[in-house]
């Protein structure tokens, strides 16, 4: 049996390179790049393994978004320094302690064996969404790799800061949250009980509020030992529905009936159509297969809308007014599209809107989260006094009863 081993070392021309070899030891593994011709410089067993070309098994682990950005970032350092691409990821891979040795592995197999970069990385939707294999493809068709990468990795860094925004800003409603929750439960498991006994006569007639209130309270302790095991259950729910990307995508379709949500959620659509679009445009990709990788990053309505759009290029329509007939983007897009026909740069004043809608989205973003925590605050209000208003009602028509 062989174990893969992760090496570095200098072949005959005097070039670094690094790769897997698979011997049974780490001595056999040098004599073999000894007689290759390679005078090694590290050896050290492969701890993430992949299935490479001798059959050997690799398994993944899906890496964290930093992780993703990271790893994103490394190869665009690399590729700047006009490192290839296959040498960039076999630095990574051969680097046994990365989380993404094992990712960088596979997409080298992945590259060696003849397979387009984009196709490569969309193999791996676990760290890679139509986005980034869309920037991957435009680096591709156009020759320029490390601008491509570039890109990609601001687009995830601007994702991880939103997401980290979202993170922070959520710590202290979700402590709100989860204490109202104890709260409440501890109101109705508790204290209404407490006064059961005194509203059991049949002679008093209870308002509706403290009907609810007392009848809330009766059900929840009737579950008595099943209420911990149903609590459980709806939070592995609610955590399994929101790692589910169908559930998520529900959700996301729900929420757009909103009119702000759906001003944002087209925006950020928009953001990422003008920097791919504006990237492909810069590096000279003509307008129509620009806009066909473009529709790769969309699905569902949109995709229609884009496709509609490029009928519309075909028939000799601009691209400003093609956008404008779709109506798919914010009215800043086909502005910023028009002027850039009428100056002769249009990728650049596309990636000039998708940094305008950057800066929408993050006003909106933070608009939202400060409006978040109060609308938090009169819900639980509301519910905490919905109870207590149950409970103090339910005492006056007991006093009213003994009047």
């Amino acid at each position: 049996m062989t174990t893969p081993f992760a090496y570095e070392a200098i072949d005959q021309a005097g070039r670094r390179v690094s790769g897997i070899v698979h011997e049974a030891d780490r001595h056999r593994a040098m004599r073999k790049l000894n007689g290759q011709g390679f005078h090694p410089t590290r050896i050290e067993k492969a701890q993430q393994q992949a299935r490479d070309t001798a059959g050997e098994p690799v398994a993944k682990r899906k890496l964290k978004p930093a992780e993703v950005e990271l790893f994103i970032r490394q190869l665009a350092k690399m590729t700047a320094s006009s490192m290839p691409l296959d040498r960039a990821l076999g630095v990574i891979a051969a680097v046994p302690s990365d989380p993404a040795a094992g990712l960088a592995h596979a997409l080298r197999l992945s590259l060696r064996s003849g397979i387009p970069p984009s196709r490569s990385f969309a193999q791996h939707p676990e760290a890679f969404d139509a986005a980034i294999v869309a920037l991957i493809e435009a680096g591709q068709v156009s020759g320029q790799m490390s601008q491509a990468l570039e890109e990609a990795e601001r687009l995830l860094t601007r994702r991880n800061q939103l997401r980290q925004q979202i993170l922070s800003a959520s710590i202290y409603p979700a402590i709100l949250v989860t204490v109202a929750i104890a709260s409440v439960l501890g109101i109705l498991l508790f204290v209404i009980p407490r006064f059961q006994s005194l509203v059991a006569d049949p002679s008093i007639q209870l308002p509706l509020a403290a009907q609810v209130v007392f009848g809330l309270s009766a059900w929840l302790s009737g579950l008595d030992l099943l209420l911990l095991p149903v609590l459980a259950a709806l939070v592995f729910g609610t955590v399994s529905l929101a790692r589910s990307p169908a559930a998520r995508e529900a959700l996301i379709t729900a929420l757009s009936r909103l009119p702000q949500v759906r001003m944002l959620i087209e925006e950020v659509r928009a953001t990422q159509f003008c920097r791919l679009a504006g990237a492909l445009l810069t590096r000279n990709v003509s307008l129509l297969p620009a806009l066909d990788i473009a529709m790769r990053m969309e699905k569902g309505a949109a995709a229609t809308a884009l496709a509609e759009a490029r009928r519309h290029l075909q028939e000799g329509a601009t691209l400003s007014g093609a956008l404008e007939k779709t109506a798919l983007f914010p009215p800043i897009v086909a502005r910023m599209a028009r002027i850039g026909e009428e100056t002769g740069t249009s990728g650049a004043m596309l990636q000039r809107a998708a940094d305008i809608l950057d800066e929408r989205i993050e006003r909106r973003t933070k608009r939202f989260l400060v409006l978040f925590q109060p609308a938090i605050l009169l819900v639980l209000g509301l519910v905490i006094g919905g109870l207590l208003y149950g409970l103090f009602s339910a005492i006056l028509a007991i006093n009213q009863s003994i009047l």
